[in-house]
């Protein structure tokens, strides 16, 4: 897509930008309920993991391995106890070609290679109180695409915090919140979303309540009910995660459809100011990313679907950020909810507008 065509669908009036979202509204037929799901909110250090200005997205190719190809991998943990200084190293893997004497000294160029990539990474939301946050990056060196390649860096705590989870209870599991007759009977559909923080086995998360303006009747029925979660087998550092109620009505306009990411961008707040350039081709596209949408209260929740990527996470960062501007009604019926976006192959590059 060029710069003519990306522009113009970026700058699509906002009654059309509304009237696109409207149609794209999926059509719920069910009745009175209050569902909810909790999910796991993703490590704080990841969100906010950056790169030093300047420095490469990946380690360097050893010369002299490559023009041998030669193939490795080196898995390392990262270790971070202040927000502005460089991360400790623990190499977890290490693997070079072992087929003889030379080839064998491969594995240290690439260890050397990793090493000194990753020294310039920073988490600056760090809170050196909170204990050092570990994060693992796993590295390949494939000779016959000449390239590095690496998954997503993943918090060494995850899987603990997910295990966690798993033992989330509550005394009224089956009975969700009730529905309130005053919601009922003037037809108020809403989503309240319940940002949790677990710290201890026996007490109740402190928590954080958003809904749209106007569900103060859905916000008081699930507050009381939240504060009756425990995570009996906590232990170690706090656990954070969010629950989403719905209170829905039979035959009501509530939520979003898949959407392509052009129609999305087509009703981001002010998205005429904006500068973006993201080449979609080199993100190994088309692809889908799972989008709930949490402005302006949290960042939107951002996730691949398929295969990771990481040259996608400048894109999914944006989107975690990007507001729409739609009207009330609309932004009642997507709050808290999630949609598929499809992200084709192509250069999206808008212009801030004069």
């Amino acid at each position: 897509m060029n710069k003519q065509d990306s522009t113009r669908g970026a700058g699509l009036d906002k009654k059309l930008a509304a009237a696109i979202f409207t149609a794209l509204l999926g059509w719920l037929g069910v009745g009175p309920a209050a569902a909810q799901t909790v999910t796991l909110e993703p490590s704080a250090a990841l969100a906010c993991l950056t790169l030093k200005a300047g420095a490469e997205l990946q380690p360097e190719y050893p010369f002299q391995a490559w023009k041998a190809q030669l193939a490795g991998r080196v898995k390392v943990e990262l270790v971070f106890t202040e927000a502005d200084a460089r991360p400790g190293v623990n190499v977890q893997v290490a693997l070079g070609d072992e087929s003889n004497e030379a080839a064998t000294e491969s594995k240290a160029l690439f260890v050397a290679a990793v090493k000194d990539h990753v020294r310039n990474y920073r988490v600056p939301c760090l809170d050196s109180k909170s204990g050092p946050v570990r994060l693992v990056f796993d590295y390949v060196f494939k000779p016959d695409s000449q390239r590095v390649t690496w998954a997503p860096p993943r918090d060494a705590d995850d899987e603990r915090r997910q295990s966690l989870l798993a033992c989330l209870a509550h005394p009224e599991r089956n009975k969700p919140p009730v529905y309130p007759t005053s919601a009922l009977r003037s037809g108020l559909q809403g989503r309240v979303l319940v940002r949790m923080v677990f710290s201890a086995p026996d007490q109740a998360p402190s928590i954080e309540v958003f809904a749209r303006p106007g569900t103060q009747p859905l916000v008081q029925a699930v507050t009381p009910w939240v504060s009756g979660y425990r995570m009996a087998c906590h232990e170690g550092a706090p656990v954070e995660a969010t629950a989403v109620f719905v209170f829905r009505l039979e035959g009501g306009s509530y939520g979003f459809k898949p959407l392509g990411l052009m129609q999305f961008l087509s009703s981001v707040k002010d998205i005429k100011r904006q500068r973006l350039l993201f080449d979609l081709s080199t993100m190994g596209c088309p692809f889908d990313l799972r989008l709930q949408y949490r402005q302006p209260f949290m960042p939107n929740d951002v996730r691949e679907l398929d295969n990771r990527n990481p040259a996608r996470r400048p894109l999914m960062r944006w989107l975690a950020a990007a507001e729409l501007d739609i009207p009330g009604n609309t932004l009642d019926s997507v709050f808290a909810d999630s949609t598929t976006l499809r992200v084709p192959c192509a250069r999206l590059d808008i212009q801030p507008s004069s």
